[in-house]
């Protein structure tokens, strides 16, 4: 009987005020829209962010995004100058955990039109001459 009530001391002794921390990293489900131009905005879903904009942080390729608002199952971000060809990643500062998305962002040119048309182009006039 003693070395039972030994067992549960030590028992005690070695488990109490342990508390496990079971946090998931972030999943990112989903972003949208799929493709954008460096400065456009960018709705990232999916679980595990922090609920504080500034305990997020985004990365599109190696670049890092501004994040302009947070909840725990949605993130908005403006896409970097330099964003790349890569998935997105998110990190949760508050839990040190990362997610990446499985899909890779598409980043797309922001021209000041997307028209191609004639005048687009300088004329150039030719004459031709004999000697």
């Amino acid at each position: 009987m003693k070395i039972n009530t030994l067992v549960k001391q030590i028992f005690l002794l070695l488990f109490t005020g342990i508390t496990l921390n079971l946090v998931a990293q972030p999943v990112v489900s989903s972003f949208s829209p799929v493709y954008g131009a460096a400065g456009s905005s960018v709705t990232i879903t999916g679980t595990g962010f922090d609920g504080t904009s500034s305990n997020n942080v985004v990365y599109f390729g190696n670049c890092k995004a501004s994040v302009t608002s947070a909840s725990t199952t949605s993130l908005t971000v403006t896409v970097p100058t330099g964003a790349t060809y890569q998935p997105i990643r998110v990190v949760n500062l508050a839990t040190s955990k990362i997610g990446e998305s499985a899909d890779k962002f598409i980043l797309s040119y922001a021209g000041s039109s997307t028209a191609i048309t004639s005048a687009k182009f300088s004329t150039l006039t030719m004459t031709s001459s004999t000697t």
